[in-house]
């Protein structure tokens, strides 16, 4: 009797733990999502409605994933460099923005992803890329694109969508979006091109 009433203990427990995991995910109630074009396109669109703005939904526009696509052939011929955030491949500003006016037929100006796009009349945004001030102004790609974490907290550990995209691209009113993805030495990299043109703007700085 006694281990009928050990084995029902256990066998309740384990439903309860099994009931606590799929209520909260495995993450205090965060669900991971594969990034994939859909859940980057589904993540930018959804911010856009939410913001009751009457913002038009985006696609990935082709000859903007395209330039992302040469963007991130160009990072795979560089060596990993290590950094104080971890490892990534490395450009230069100049380079970044070589290949995007190059692969669009454009002359514009490029920004990283942290950077406002704003004062600029037309700009490209690279996300997720993170600069640094040196003379170079290089761009560095840091973030793999394997899953990442549905949550409302910036923060959060494992990265959320924003890392691919914060709201002053997002939102802009009048923007293109290209996407493109590439193993780069064994890990998957997804890079987000946005080009971005604000309409007040009649000078570039």
């Amino acid at each position: 009797m006694k281990q009928i009433k050990k084995l029902a203990s256990l066998l309740l427990a384990a439903v309860l733990a099994m009931t606590l995991l799929a209520g909260c995910g495995g993450r205090g109630g965060n669900v991971s999502t594969a990034v994939t074009e859909q859940s980057l396109l589904k993540y930018i669109n959804e911010a856009r409605a939410e913001a009751d703005k009457g913002l038009s939904p985006v696609k990935n526009d082709s000859k903007l994933a395209n330039a992302a696509a040469k963007l991130l052939d160009a990072y795979a011929q560089t060596e990993m460099v290590k950094t104080y955030y971890g490892t990534g491949y490395k450009l230069t500003k100049d380079q970044v923005k070589n290949i995007l006016n190059t692969a669009t037929g454009k002359n514009q100006e490029v920004v990283g992803f942290s950077e406002d796009p704003s004062q600029y009349e037309h700009c490209f945004l690279v996300a997720p890329s993170e600069r640094d001030y040196s003379a170079s102004g290089n761009f560095y790609l840091r973030r793999r694109a394997n899953k990442v974490v549905n949550s409302a907290d910036y923060y959060d550990y494992g990265g959320t969508f924003r890392d691919f995209g914060d709201s002053w691209a997002v939102l802009a009113s009048d923007m293109k979006v290209g996407i493109a993805f590439r193993e780069i030495k064994g890990e998957r990299f997804a890079l987000v091109v946005y080009d971005v043109t604000n309409p007040e703007k009649t000078t570039t700085p």
